[in-house]
């Protein structure tokens, strides 16, 4: 859960204010990532990485959001969201983001985004469109771990004990 939780954090630890509208192009939309996750709105989480959501479900996604919200505050917040690269081909883009938070901390993260029905979304690298996204690279996680591809599994995340 923890590594999970410092994937989203990092990758996306940044990271918003809308969901990723179409014309505000996938910079624009690694932004609001960052701030919807510090807000913990996992709604517009939910909005803007949609395979998160459908990956976790909605109440588990809640719980990580108010999490990454809290850690994002015990670190003074987001200083800054700067987008140092944007490549957009097609439908799909590949954006370099670096966030830096109220404590001095910086950190840097690729993104991989798909234009779906006209809205950008962030995507995991094996959800881009054309096989391992729009650059050729492969998935950063195999998230169906009975389909053996090259990314590790994403890490089993504990359940709590039953009553």
């Amino acid at each position: 859960m923890k590594k999970l939780l410092s994937i989203l954090v990092l990758a996306c630890s940044f990271i918003l204010v809308g969901c990723g509208g179409g014309a505000s192009g996938p910079g624009q939309t690694v932004k609001d990532f960052a701030y919807a996750m510090e807000a913990g709105d996992a709604n517009k989480v939910g909005q803007i990485m949609p395979s998160m959501k459908a990956m976790l479900g909605e109440e588990k996604l809640k719980g990580m959001m108010t999490e990454a919200a809290a850690d994002m505050k015990k670190k003074g917040g987001i200083k800054s969201v700067t987008i140092d690269k944007e490549e957009v081909n097609g439908d799909s883009a590949k954006v370099t983001a670096t966030i830096e938070t109220g404590d001095g901390n910086k950190d840097t993260d690729d993104f991989t985004l798909s234009k779906v029905d006209g809205k950008w979304v962030i995507t995991l690298g094996d959800e881009a469109k054309g096989p391992g996204g729009p650059e050729g690279e492969g998935p950063a996680i195999n998230l169906n771990p009975e389909q053996p591809g090259d990314a590790p599994a994403l890490p089993e995340i504990p359940q709590p004990a039953a009553e």
